[in-house]
C-alpha cells in the first residue's frame, strides 16, 4: 500500500472492528510502526470505544500489549507539537481553555478600558465587593476561553489570518493580546494547524507511523482535513461509522423544510424520518467525507471480507427494533406489518419518579439475566446526567442480588470522590454564617471523622448537645459584629461551647445564674471520653475558623496552594481507606497552580470567592477512573460517541424536560448560528446520540421516564425523541394504537399486587408486562390483595410485634444486681413503647428524625420551651417576698439569666416575652412558694431483692413465658424534697398529666421508701393542687417493686403502658379512651410514632390486660386529692 488515506464505511461498529482486524492481520507494515518498540496508537473519539476495542481485540486473539488509544483533539496536538516543536513562538499550552481563562482576565485587568464592551458590562453588575467584581471577571473570562477554544477547533482560519466578522471588534482586539506573552508573539494550535493545512508535500514531516482513527461518526471539519493532509507523508486509515449505506446527504429534516414546500410534496424530499430528524449533526460530516474527493482508496467490510467469512451486518428484521434499524441503514419507510405479541424490543416505560425509574430498571434486568443468559458486559444503562441517579442506583441495586454486578461511571471528581464534597462545603462554610446543618453534614465525611477521632455515636452525642446548648448560627459576638453591624453571642458557637467547658469546672446549678459574665454551665461532658470529645471538637472548629480567617485576604497562587495543602492535611485522614481521594485531591490542587502558573496571573493577588469556584469547576470534571465495561453492568451519562454495540441498552431519565439537553450559548459566539457546520451543538449532539443509541441496541432498547406526578396527578411527556421515535414505529406498524403496547404505566408502589399477578415468567415479551422479583414487596402485595382492608394489614403487622417475646438482655455478671436511676425508670413509664422497640429491637432513637435544631434563632417560643422558661423564671422569684419590680434589663438578674440559657429570644423581643413570663412564673401562695424555696436536693438508693423479670406475679392471667431469673434491682435518684424529708413540694406550670404525674408519683413513692415522705407531697399546675398523702414505706416499696417488675418485663416483650391512658385508668376512666388518641386535634399516646407502631391509635383494640396493669402501676395514684387555686 502506497500512502493514502484509506477511508473503511460501515454502518456497524462490530463489522467495522472486523474490518479493522482484517486489514491489521493482511498488511501489519500498514499499520504497526516500523520499529517495534514504538506503541501503536489508535485514535478514538471516546474512553468507552477505546475500552470496547480493546477488549474486542482481545477477543479476536490480537495482541494489544504495545496499544494505545488517545483521543482525537490530544492526538493532533501531538503530530503539530511533534512537527512544529523546534519553533520558539509555539506555545500551545497556553491556549488550553484553563490556562487561557486566566490570561483573558490578567489582560483585562490590566486594560479593560482597551474593551468598551466589556467594561460596560462588567460596569452594568458593579459592585462595592472588590472580591465579587474579581469573581464576575473570572465568570466572563471563563465564558469568553470557552468559546476562543471552539474557535480554535472550528474556525482556525479566522484566527489564524485574523479574518472576523465585523461588530466584534473586542473578540478581534482581545485574541490579538491572546497572541502575546512576555512582550513578544506567540502562535498556537489554530495558526499551526493552518500552516500545516498549507504545507506543501515535500515540506511534510516524515517518518511517521501509520496513523489509524477508528469509530469516528462526528468530527470537526479542520481535524478531517488534517488527516487527509497527513495521509500525504504516511499512511492513515480512518474507519468511519456511517450509519447509512445509502446517500444520504440530502436527507433533510421535517423541520428543515420551509413553508414553500406543499404538503404532498414533503414525502419526496426525506423518506426515513427518523435518519432525517436525528442525523443532522452526522450529515453534515457525511457531506464532508464526500468532499474528500481525490487521493482516497474507500472500501466497505462487505467488499473486503474474505471467502468463507460472515460479513455480519444487521440481525434479520424480525422484530420492530430490527426493523427501524434496517430502516435507517437503507433510507427506507417498510411497508405496515403487525406488531408481534411477543415483541419487546422497544419499550417505553412511564414512571412516577426517580426511584421508580430505578426500581422497574433492576427487576427488568433481572429478568433479562435470568432468560436470556446475557452477560453483565451486554448491558448499558445510560442518563442524561448519571450523577443524579447515582444514589438511587446504589440504595436500589445494593439491596438485590446484583449488589456487585454493577459498575457507575462518568461521574465528576465531585461526586465520584469521598473527599470532595467535604472539601467543598469547607471552603463553602469559611465564607458562611456557620449554620449548625452545615456543620452537621460536614461531620459526615469519614475521612474528617477518623482525622479528629470521632465515632458515629459520637456525632449523635454532639447532635445532643448543639441542641441543648441552642447553638444556631454564628461563630461568635465579632463575627455577628461583621455580618449584623451589631455583636450578640447567644445561640453562637462560641457561646454554646463555653457552656459546655465551663461545665467541666463548675456543676450545673438551676439556681444559681450565670458565671464569667454571661454563660450558663452546661455539665454535659461528664466523662472523661466526653471531655476528649469535647476536645476534639473544639479543635476541628478552631481549625475551621482559623482556615476561614486565612481566606479573608487576596492571595497569589503560591500561597493559596500552601493553604489548600494544608487545609487537606488538617481536616482530613491520609489513611488507606482514603488514599486514593487524597491523591486526587493534592493533584487538583496541584493542577490548578499549574494552570494559573503558566499566565500572566501567577503574580496577581486572587480572591478567595474566585478561588473557590476555579477549584469548584476543577472539581466537576471527569472522574480519572471511571469504570467502563468492565465486567459489570455499566451506568454511565449520555456522551456523544458513547454508543458502543451492546444487546441491551437502558436510558433513565428520558423526560422532555431532561432530554435533549440545552445550554445557554453566548450572545457574542460567532459560530453559533452556523447549523450548516459541525459545530458542537448540545441538542443536535444529543439527537444525533439517540440515533446512535438505536443502532447499537441489537436485542432491547429500554425507556424510562417521569410522566406521571402522584402529588399533583399530572401527566407529563416522554422526550420529544421518544415521541418521534413511536411516531415512525406507528408508520410501520399496523397495529392500531402503538403506543398502548409499547408504552407502559406504572404504579406508584412497589409492592401494588398489579406486580405480581404472573405465576411464571414468559420466555418472550415479558418486557410489556408489569412483574416484580422483589419479596418484600411480594409480601406486602399479598395483604394488600386480599379482601382484608389496609387497616387489617397493619393490624396483623402490629400483633406480630405485640407477641415478640425476647430473654433478657445479656449481662456480664448476672449474679451483680442492676443498676436503675429515677430518671430510667421514669422515661420508661412515659413511653415503654419507644424504649422497647428502639432498646431491644433497634429502631431509629427519636433524634435520628430530629428536626429541632435550628440554623436561626428562635423568634417565639413553644409550649414546651416556654413552660421550661417559666419553670427557671419561677424558681428565680421563688427568692422573693413580693412580686419584684420590672427594672432595667440589663440589671434583671432573672432576665439576664434566661438570656444566658438562651431561653428566650434576644433584643427588645426576648424583653418583651420576659415580661409575659414574669406573669406566668408568679405563684401568689407565700406558703408554697416558701416551702419550694426551703427544699434541698437529696441522693436516695432502695435496694430490691429477687424482683420478678415477668408479669406472672401481677397478672396471673398473663400469657406464659419462658422462666427468667429474679434478680437484685438497686433504684437510685436525686430527688428535691423538704430538709427533713417530710414531703415534695412542686409545680408544674401547666394542667398536670401524663408525665408530671408520673414524675411527681415515682419522686413521692421513692421518698417514701426511704423512711420520708409522712407529711405528703404537694404539684401545684394551671389552678389546681394535687396532693398525695403520705405511705407506709411498706407500701411505697411493695408499688416501687411493682413498677420494677414492669421495667424488666418491657425489655423482654412490649407492654401496653402508656403516659396518659395509664394514669387516666385511675384518676378518671372516662377520659382514657380520649386520652390515648382524640382524633380531632390528634393528640394523646397514639400521636406517638412508636405507639401507634405497635398498639394503632384505636383504644378499644388493646390487649385486656392494658387497664389491669394501668390500676397495678398507678395504685398509689388512687390517693390522689385535686383542690382548685386561683393561680400558679
Amino acid at each position: 500500500m502506497s500512502s493514502i488515506f484509506h477511508l473503511y464505511t460501515c454502518n456497524n461498529l462490530t463489522d467495522l472492528a472486523r474490518c479493522y482486524v482484517h486489514h491489521r492481520r493482511q498488511y501489519p507494515r500498514a499499520f504497526m510502526p516500523a520499529d517495534l518498540f514504538v506503541p501503536e496508537q489508535v485514535t478514538v473519539p471516546t474512553k468507552g470505544m477505546a475500552v470496547w476495542l480493546e477488549q474486542f481485540l482481545v477477543q479476536q486473539d490480537e495482541i494489544v500489549i504495545n496499544l494505545q488509544f488517545p483521543y482525537i483533539r490530544d492526538k493532533v496536538n501531538e503530530l503539530l507539537n511533534h512537527h512544529f516543536q523546534g519553533e520558539a513562538d509555539f506555545r500551545p499550552e497556553l491556549f488550553t481553555p484553563e490556562v487561557m481563562t486566566w490570561r483573558i482576565m490578567a489582560i483585562l485587568k490590566q486594560s479593560l478600558g482597551d474593551f468598551p464592551t466589556l467594561e460596560r458590562y462588567l460596569q452594568a453588575r458593579a459592585d462595592s465587593d472588590d472580591d465579587l467584581t474579581d469573581l464576575r471577571l473570572y465568570h466572563l473570562a471563563l465564558r469568553i476561553a470557552q468559546v476562543f477554544d471552539q474557535y480554535i477547533v472550528y474556525k482556525p482560519d479566522m484566527l489564524s489570518q485574523d479574518i472576523w466578522p465585523e461588530n466584534n471588534d473586542w473578540q478581534q482586539a482581545l485574541w490579538r493580546k491572546l497572541c502575546q506573552s512576555e512582550g513578544r508573539e506567540i502562535t498556537g494550535p489554530a495558526d499551526k494547524v493552518c500552516d500545516f493545512l498549507r504545507l506543501p508535500s515535500n515540506q511534510l514531516p516524515q517518518g511517521l507511523p501509520p496513523q489509524t482513527i477508528f469509530g469516528v461518526s462526528v468530527m470537526s471539519p479542520v481535524f478531517l482535513n488534517f488527516f487527509k493532509k497527513l495521509s500525504c507523508t504516511t499512511e492513515v486509515h480512518f474507519f468511519y461509522l456511517n450509519p447509512c449505506d445509502e446517500f444520504w446527504a440530502d436527507q433533510k429534516s421535517r423541520w428543515a423544510h420551509t413553508a414553500v414546500d406543499e404538503p404532498d410534496e414533503i414525502d419526496e424530499h426525506f423518506e426515513n424520518t427518523l435518519l432525517g430528524d436525528f442525523g443532522q449533526q452526522g450529515r453534515q460530516f457525511f457531506k464532508a467525507i464526500l468532499d474528500l474527493d481525490y487521493d482516497i482508496d474507500e472500501r466497505t467490510w462487505e467488499e473486503e471480507t474474505p471467502a468463507g467469512q460472515d460479513p455480519g451486518g444487521d440481525a434479520p428484521a424480525t422484530t420492530l427494533l430490527n426493523r427501524i434499524q434496517h430502516a435507517i441503514r437503507t433510507r427506507t419507510t417498510p411497508e405496515p406489518t403487525p406488531l408481534g405479541a411477543t415483541d419487546d424490543s422497544i419499550t417505553v416505560h412511564n414512571c412516577h419518579h426517580s426511584l421508580r425509574q430505578v426500581e422497574i430498571l433492576h427487576d427488568h434486568l433481572l429478568a433479562l439475566l435470568k432468560t436470556n443468559r446475557y452477560c453483565f458486559n451486554d448491558i448499558l444503562v445510560m442518563a442524561p446526567d448519571i450523577a443524579q441517579y447515582a444514589v438511587t442506583i446504589q440504595a436500589v441495586f445494593d439491596q438485590g442480588p446484583l449488589q456487585h454486578c454493577y459498575a457507575i461511571g462518568d461521574r465528576s471528581v465531585r461526586h465520584a470522590n469521598r473527599l470532595a464534597e467535604a472539601f467543598l462545603s469547607i471552603l463553602e462554610i469559611s465564607a458562611s454564617r456557620y449554620e449548625l446543618s452545615r456543620i452537621l453534614k460536614l461531620l459526615d465525611s469519614p475521612a474528617l471523622r477518623r482525622r479528629f477521632h470521632f465515632a458515629d455515636q459520637d456525632v449523635t452525642t454532639l447532635r445532643s448537645w448543639f441542641s441543648a446548648c441552642r447553638i444556631c448560627w454564628g461563630f461568635d459576638a465579632e463575627d455577628r459584629r461583621d455580618l449584623l453591624d451589631f455583636s450578640f453571642a447567644n445561640y453562637s458557637w462560641r457561646q454554646g461551647l463555653d457552656r459546655l467547658l465551663l461545665g467541666l469546672a463548675l456543676e450545673e446549678d438551676d439556681d444559681v445564674g450565670p458565671a464569667l459574665g454571661q454563660l450558663h454551665p452546661l455539665s454535659l461532658a461528664d466523662t472523661q471520653e466526653y471531655m476528649t470529645l469535647l476536645g476534639n471538637f473544639c479543635t476541628f472548629l478552631q481549625q475551621l475558623r482559623q482556615f476561614a480567617e486565612n481566606t479573608e485576604t487576596s492571595r497569589t497562587i503560591e500561597d493559596w496552594k500552601d493553604i489548600l495543602g494544608s487545609l487537606l492535611e488538617d481536616f482530613f485522614a491520609a489513611d488507606s481507606d482514603s488514599a486514593q481521594d487524597y491523591g486526587l485531591m493534592r493533584k487538583t490542587v496541584a493542577e490548578l497552580y499549574s494552570t494559573i502558573d503558566l499566565s500572566e496571573y501567577r503574580s496577581e493577588p486572587i480572591p478567595f470567592p474566585v478561588i473557590k469556584a476555579a477549584l469548584s469547576g476543577a472539581l466537576e470534571s471527569a472522574a480519572p477512573y471511571s469504570p467502563f465495561l468492565n465486567g459489570k453492568i455499566t451506568f454511565c451519562s449520555l456522551t456523544p460517541m458513547r454508543s458502543i454495540p451492546c444487546k441491551v441498552i437502558a436510558m433513565l431519565g428520558m423526560d422532555e424536560d431532561q432530554f435533549p439537553r440545552t445550554i445557554a450559548i453566548p450572545g457574542f459566539n460567532l459560530i453559533a448560528k452556523e447549523l450548516e457546520s459541525s459545530f458542537r451543538s448540545r441538542q443536535l449532539e444529543d439527537r444525533y446520540l439517540f440515533l446512535e443509541a438505536l443502532l447499537s441496541a441489537s436485542d432491547k432498547l429500554l425507556f424510562y421516564y417521569h410522566g406521571q406526578d402522584e402529588h399533583r396527578r399530572r401527566d407529563y411527556l416522554p422526550s420529544t425523541a421518544i415521541t418521534e421515535l413511536l411516531e415512525f414505529a406507528q408508520k410501520i406498524t399496523s397495529t392500531p394504537n402503538l403506543n398502548k403496547a409499547l408504552v407502559q404505566e406504572h404504579r406508584l408502589q412497589a409492592f401494588d399486587p398489579h406486580y405480581f399477578g404472573l405465576r411464571t415468567l414468559p420466555e418472550e415479551g415479558f418486557l410489556r408486562q408489569p412483574f416484580s422479583f422483589h419479596q418484600p414487596n411480594a409480601s406486602v402485595a399479598k395483604s394488600v390483595g386480599q379482601p382484608a382492608t389496609g387497616a387489617d394489614v397493619a393490624e396483623g403487622i402490629r400483633n406480630s410485634y405485640q407477641c415478640l417475646v425476647l430473654p433478657p438482655e445479656e449481662n456480664a455478671d448476672a449474679s451483680q444486681p442492676i443498676a436503675v436511676t429515677l430518671a430510667e425508670l421514669e422515661k420508661f413509664f412515659i413511653n415503654a413503647s419507644q424504649v422497647f422497640l428502639v432498646k431491644r429491637l433497634g429502631f431509629p432513637p427519636p433524634e435520628w428524625d430530629d428536626d429541632s435544631a435550628s440554623d436561626f434563632e428562635p423568634f417565639r417560643l413553644d409550649r414546651l420551651e416556654e413552660t421550661i422558661a417559666v419553670r427557671a423564671l419561677a424558681r428565680k422569684l421563688r427568692e422573693c417576698d413580693d412580686f419584684p419590680a420590672l427594672g432595667d434589663k440589663s440589671a434583671n438578674q432573672a432576665y439576664n439569666d434566661l438570656l444566658a440559657r438562651n431561653a428566650i429570644p434576644v433584643g427588645d423581643l426576648g424583653w418583651f416575652v420576659f415580661q409575659s413570663l414574669r406573669q406566668k412564673a408568679w405563684i401568689a401562695d407565700p406558703g408554697f412558694r416558701a416551702a419550694w424555696r426551703n427544699q434541698e436536693r437529696h441522693s436516695l438508693a432502695v435496694p430490691f431483692d429477687a424482683v420478678p423479670q415477668d408479669l406472672s406475679t401481677l397478672l396471673p392471667a398473663a400469657p406464659p413465658t419462658a422462666p427468667r431469673p429474679l434478680r437484685t434491682v438497686i433504684l437510685t435518684g436525686s430527688v428535691e424534697a423538704a430538709p427533713d424529708l417530710g414531703g415534695i413540694t412542686d409545680c408544674c406550670f401547666s394542667t398536670p398529666h401524663g408525665k408530671h404525674l408520673i414524675r411527681f408519683y415515682f419522686r413521692h413513692l421513692l421518698l417514701t421508701a426511704t423512711g420520708g415522705g409522712r407529711d405528703g407531697s404537694r404539684l401545684l399546675g394551671n389552678q389546681t393542687t394535687l396532693t398525695l398523702p403520705g405511705l407506709s414505706q411498706e407500701a411505697a416499696t411493695q408499688h416501687l417493686r411493682n413498677l420494677l417488675t414492669c421495667y424488666l418485663a418491657g425489655h423482654c416483650q412490649p407492654l401496653p403502658i402508656f403516659e396518659r391512658y395509664s394514669t387516666s385508668i385511675v384518676l378518671n376512666p372516662n377520659t382514657a379512651s380520649k386520652e390515648f388518641y382524640d382524633s380531632y386535634r390528634s393528640l394523646g399516646d397514639a400521636a406517638d410514632h412508636y405507639v401507634q407502631f405497635l398498639w394503632g391509635n384505636d383504644p378499644t383494640k388493646l390487649p385486656e390486660n392494658a387497664a389491669a396493669l394501668a390500676g397495678i402501676c398507678y395504685a398509689g395514684l388512687n390517693d390522689l386529692t385535686t383542690n382548685e387555686t386561683t393561680s400558679a
